[in-house]
């Protein structure tokens, strides 16, 4: 897995916290311009990572930090959330995915997805499940965020199919 910076300025320190789940995300536009976006202090926005349509993967803010992806808390479903007075950016990792919520991600960006999950949760000692792997509406119900993105796809992963190389690697 190939990982690229690219840094943003939009972070904060996740003081006594640490990543406990990911909060999954679409760009709702382009790559270039998101990535443009999101580099910029006036954006007020940030993910961790972004993955573009070939599965190309960006690293925008360090995991130490927190990124500014899913602060807002409107009318929240998801049962890990500390408090509403409680930043959830300074416990989740954010993944956007290149795209628009009306189309589903492309079969690269599932397995770029499916790989970076797999190294944040052993990394930071996340369990690999549909409840630390979340779409962003689970903490803003204001919004339809990740759109079409199949999460259970991205978590359950029992195969995987090189997209290049079309191998199937068995998990």
């Amino acid at each position: 897995m190939i990982i690229e910076k690219r840094e943003s300025p939009n972070y904060y320190s996740r003081g006594k916290y640490r990543p406990e789940a990911c909060v999954i995300h679409i760009t709702e536009g382009n790559m270039p311009g998101t990535l443009s976006w999101i580099t910029h202090k006036e954006s007020k926005a940030s993910y961790h990572y972004l993955i573009d349509k070939t599965g190309k993967i960006w690293n925008v803010v360090n995991e130490i930090n927190a990124a500014w992806h899913a602060g807002l808390i409107v009318k929240p479903i998801w049962e890990f959330l500390k408090d509403k007075k409680i930043n959830p950016n300074l416990y989740t990792i954010g993944l956007a995915f290149e795209g628009f919520g009306d189309k589903d991600i492309t079969a690269e960006q599932y397995y770029a997805g499916q790989e970076l999950i797999e190294d944040i949760c052993q990394r930071n000692k996340i369990e690999k499940n549909l409840t630390k792997i979340i779409p962003h509406r689970w903490i803003n119900g204001g919004k339809t965020c990740p759109g079409l993105v199949n999460i259970e796809r991205l978590v359950n992963v029992k195969f995987i199919t090189c997209p290049s190389c079309k191998k199937v690697f068995k998990i």
